[in-house]
């Protein structure tokens, strides 16, 4: 990209260090790395100023969404055409839900003498977990920015995850 680059982060540390960077609230920051944690490799995170969005949007249920997840599919000199977006904020609250859906899967302990209704939260947390993936990886019917060439001058902030190579 041309003056907009993409800020990509290995760790949590490194990308709470950033905040400032990145100006996402402290309040958002966990929220953000989850959904960071679970995008395609080829996935960004971008914030826009509201005038912009209001602009290509309008507005949705909620309000005006300013911070979406897609992809970048080409770039020129002064713009990029971001496709595949999808508002980020129901995205991070469903990222979450699935962590926290998982984690109590990895504490729910079934073995040959647990009870029925051991086995059957289990099931239960299973199905809903299972829900939560699908309804992540298909996002059609959330708002989003149609593919959209954005001016790169007017992106407050690009962000990726980036696997460790260590």
């Amino acid at each position: 990209m041309a003056s907009q680059s993409i800020n990509e982060y290995t760790s949590y540390d490194a990308f709470t260090a950033d905040t400032a960077q990145h100006g996402i609230a402290e309040t958002d920051l966990a929220l953000v790395w989850v959904l960071l944690e679970r995008l395609e490799p080829d996935e960004v995170f971008i914030r826009l100023p509201r005038w912009l969005t209001e602009e290509k949007v309008g507005y949705t249920e909620g309000g005006t969404p300013t911070e979406f997840v897609g992809r970048i599919d080409r770039t020129t000199e002064k713009a990029l055409l971001f496709v595949d977006s999808a508002a980020a904020r129901p995205l991070m609250k469903r990222a979450h839900r699935i962590n926290h859906l998982e984690e109590g899967l990895e504490n729910s302990t079934i073995d040959s003498s647990s009870i029925p209704d051991d086995e059957e939260r289990r099931a239960w947390l299973e199905r809903k977990l299972a829900h939560h993936r699908e309804a992540f990886a298909h996002r059609a019917d959330q708002d989003g920015l149609t593919d959209e060439w954005l001016p790169i001058s007017q992106i407050e902030t690009v962000l990726r995850h980036r696997e460790s190579s260590t």
